[in-house]
């Protein structure tokens, strides 16, 4: 009962951990890179998620990687403003790798290229968390599984944090390590 002052079950109607889809690009012939700017990344959400679905590179054993913004998109963090790690394992070995990049200028989102042979792609999803706060440092996570270039399917689930600045963050630009076109489905969602 909300006016004795006691939030009950009953007084709370707010729908949680509803997606909304905000926008879907689809890189049919080959992007440079993919970006989701201000118009899409406001305060209106606290929490993002960005789905990479049968994403490749033109060439084998290509990286993802990403980079955000403060000016929507005019520059881009880099420097050493970035620390990221994980674990990943394969179905051609047993053993999980961990993985660790600290004070580096971009985010790896897989850590076994991709392989380019029919069939094979990338699949993540990003979880980004409160990227127009103004007193933390942008987290976030990453869970991907792909084939690599041998064929083996991969799996890895990570973390990263953007640490240069705590300012807001309005663009996320997501590309390949070694500017080779990118194609795939990328799509946003804010998370109510």
């Amino acid at each position: 009962n909300s006016s004795t002052g006691v939030i009950e079950e009953t007084d709370i109607v707010t729908t949680t951990n509803a997606l909304i889809l905000l926008q879907t690009q689809i890189a049919t012939g080959g992007a440079s890179s993919i970006t989701f700017g201000s118009t899409h990344l406001t305060s209106t959400y606290k929490k993002y998620i960005i789905d990479l679905i049968d994403v490749v590179t033109s060439a084998d054993g290509g990286y993802i990687e990403f980079v955000v913004s403060e000016d929507n998109g005019a520059t881009y963090k880099g420097g050493s403003d970035y620390n990221s790690g994980g674990m990943s394992i394969t179905t051609g070995g047993t053993t999980i790798t961990g993985y660790a990049q600290a004070n580096v200028g971009k985010v790896d989102i897989n850590h076994q290229g991709i392989g380019n042979a029919l069939g094979e792609s990338l699949n993540a999803t990003i979880t980004m968390f409160n990227p127009a706060g103004t007193t933390k440092h942008k987290s976030f996570f990453m869970d991907i599984t792909n084939q690599n270039s041998n064929g083996d399917t991969c799996r890895y689930a990570g973390n990263a944090s953007y640490k240069g600045t705590v300012n807001a963050i309005n663009n996320i630009k997501i590309y390949t390590n070694s500017g080779q076109p990118i194609f795939g489905t990328f799509k946003l969602y804010g998370i109510l």
